[in-house]
């Protein structure tokens, strides 16, 4: 597992810790964030699999799914992460 993979697992982890006492308008906020990032650069990885974190943090898994089935072309070792993340 590469450093960067391994940080980003590390990453999510604390986030869905603290997921509780976070509100999911904030969630929304991000989602709009990412999916501006996804259009600007839509072979960016790290934003798809930030836009399919996002969308698991206000449950919405198909969605996060979605953003799988991008990843899985663009990096394989995040497409995994995010995999996991969701609970297939």
């Amino acid at each position: 597992m590469r450093k960067s993979t391994l940080l980003h697992v590390l990453i999510i982890s604390f986030v869905f810790l603290l997921t509780p006492t976070v509100q999911a308008a904030s969630y929304a906020g991000e989602i709009e964030t990412y999916k501006q990032e996804v259009e600007k650069n839509p072979d960016d990885a790290e934003a798809h699999f930030n836009l399919g974190v996002a969308y698991l943090l206000l449950n919405d898994r198909g969605s996060a799914l979605e953003q799988y089935e991008i990843l899985k072309s663009l990096d394989s070792e995040l497409a995994n992460v995010l995999f996991n993340l969701i609970g297939e």
